[in-house]
């Protein structure tokens, strides 16, 4: 029986290896390019349609290209933010200069 491992994959897992933690290095697993078994360990409303099987009807979270965008819209609404508060922060502390009061 020819094996379905790529020839890069020892090279590849070592360096992963050697890299991760050994409690991450256990849960790693290797599907190959049969879905089935993806699907023992994913649940199917947990990945893209282009991943789920043709007559799945049941919940998923979308497209693969609306799962980036949406990602990349969260991103850009928590960078907003964020330096929304950074900016309130320095007005704070420059207030905090100018009356006179002990900045930590």
């Amino acid at each position: 029986m020819p094996s379905r491992v790529p020839k890069n994959y020892k090279f590849v897992r070592k360096v992963v290896n050697y890299k991760l933690h050994l409690t991450l290095v256990f849960q790693i697993k290797v599907h190959g390019q049969v879905l089935e078994g993806v699907y023992k360990d994913l649940p199917m409303e947990s990945l893209p349609v282009e991943y789920l099987p043709d007559d799945y009807t049941g919940p998923n979270f979308g497209t693969t290209k609306q799962i980036i965008g949406e990602f990349i819209n969260n991103e850009l609404i928590f960078r907003y933010r964020f330096s929304q508060l950074t900016c309130f922060m320095h007005v704070i502390k420059d207030l905090n200069i100018a009356l006179g009061a002990r900045v930590c």
